[in-house]
């Protein structure tokens, strides 16, 4: 008769019910580690320097609208392009704060962008035929009810 032993693994894995998750923007991290690193970087871009340069209210406020013209860029028409999508602009420091001031996390993100453009429809491009593409700064913010378009006939 076989002696069969129980199944053990070589090395146990233990499960936390500890989630580490950013206040600021609600990720979540698998180890202390990560998230106190998040935090900092956090810490490090929401803190202005001394000696930034005053700019003129004119030059932000076509920084603005550049922003939001090349936000309009990454717009696609066709639903079978959507997805994630990241506008990447390189500015100075200066510019930097002296447009937004504060962080852009969490979930009034598209508020606190909308206060920063002073206007509302900075994140809608309207396209001929009725088609709007939408910017959306928080997953939470999608409309599940919303009908899939390809499941129109």
């Amino acid at each position: 008769m076989a002696y069969i032993l129980p199944l053990t693994p070589i090395s146990p894995i233990s499960f936390t019910e500890d989630i580490l998750q950013c206040s600021v923007c609600k990720k979540t991290f698998k180890s202390k580690r990560g998230l106190s690193q998040h935090k900092a970087i956090i810490r490090r871009y929401n803190s202005s320097r001394v000696g930034f340069y005053k700019l003129p209210k004119n030059f932000i406020n076509e920084f603005k609208k550049t922003l939001v013209f090349l936000i309009h860029r990454q717009l696609p028409c066709h639903f079978t392009k959507i997805g994630l999508k990241a506008v990447t602009v390189a500015c100075t420091e200066s510019q930097f704060f002296a447009t937004f001031g504060v962080h852009l996390w969490g979930p009034d993100a598209s508020s606190k962008l909308a206060q920063v453009f002073g206007d509302t429809n900075w994140r809608t491009k309207f396209y001929h035929g009725n088609k709007v593409t939408s910017v959306v700064t928080n997953l939470d913010d999608i409309d599940t009810e919303e009908e899939n378009p390809l499941d129109r006939k």
